[in-house]
């Protein structure tokens, strides 16, 4: 049986992807869902308790999704600053960039059960979107970091995250009309472009040089993976974008 480290840590296959970290997010993910959105939503909107159910749960999800963001952003952005990776693009033992995607990874795995026990939020755009990063992150962590620069670059897109899920707050408290729907709304737009859309140039760009180099532990297969990986993610994210344009014009 094939076995990895965590920490210094000997684990099994399939305990590689139980960690106290994954565990966590994927906890607190649905600790937030079933406990504390439900408690907040009374207090952060009026007609709460009168939504009908699909809505609820809409918001309910907000939540989780947001706290994760405001966790793996911040994280995301230090790991690559400090040069925790280091310069090798293939294949990093960084533990902070462990910890990151098993971040990730948990509350991946608790949102997408979320999204097949709950009929509101079983949209096909959010289902593709968390099977690939399953996919990637998995991949991670599983083969000892490889392509982990590209796994925790490709976080920093989650810096957009908040500010969807205040503007779609507020948009649901019918405060439409207020300053910061205004700003919350600007500033989707505007992280949203630069994180997930103006940047994919330069992404395009990291993955040619790195599998066009000769590597010893990329094989074809991780080429070809990270390829239809930040594919699926392009595509998506240009289709939000147009998502977005298309709703900020009729509010």
């Amino acid at each position: 049986m094939s076995h990895h480290h965590w920490f210094g840590v000997e684990c099994s296959m399939w305990s590689c992807f139980i960690t106290p970290v994954s565990l966590t997010s994927f906890i607190s993910t649905l600790l937030c869902f079933f406990t504390f959105s439900p408690s907040l939503g009374p207090i952060l909107s009026n007609n709460y308790s009168t939504l009908p159910r699909q809505s609820k749960v809409a918001l309910d999800s907000l939540l989780a999704s947001t706290t994760h963001a405001l966790v793996v952003t911040p994280l995301t952005m230090y790991t690559l600053a400090s040069g925790h990776m280091g310069t090798d693009r293939t294949v990093s033992d960084s533990t902070l960039g462990m910890v990151v995607m098993h971040t990730s990874f948990g509350y991946l795995v608790a949102d997408t059960l979320l999204c097949l026990y709950e009929p509101g939020l079983r949209k096909v755009a959010i289902l593709i979107h968390h099977a690939t990063a399953l996919i990637g992150i998995g991949m991670g962590i599983f083969n000892h970091g490889i392509l982990m620069f590209f796994i925790v670059y490709r976080l920093i897109s989650e810096l957009s995250t908040p500010f969807l899920n205040t503007t779609i707050l507020l948009y649901n408290c019918g405060a439409t009309q207020w300053l910061l729907f205004k700003a919350s709304a600007c500033c989707t737009m505007v992280t949203f472009f630069v994180c997930r859309v103006l940047v994919v140039p330069w992404h395009w760009y990291e993955v040619f040089f790195c599998v066009s180099m000769p590597s010893p532990v990329l094989t074809a297969s991780f080429k070809y993976c990270l390829c239809g990986i930040y594919l699926v993610f392009d595509l998506l994210n240009m289709f939000w974008f147009y998502s977005l344009v298309k709703a900020s014009s009729r509010v």
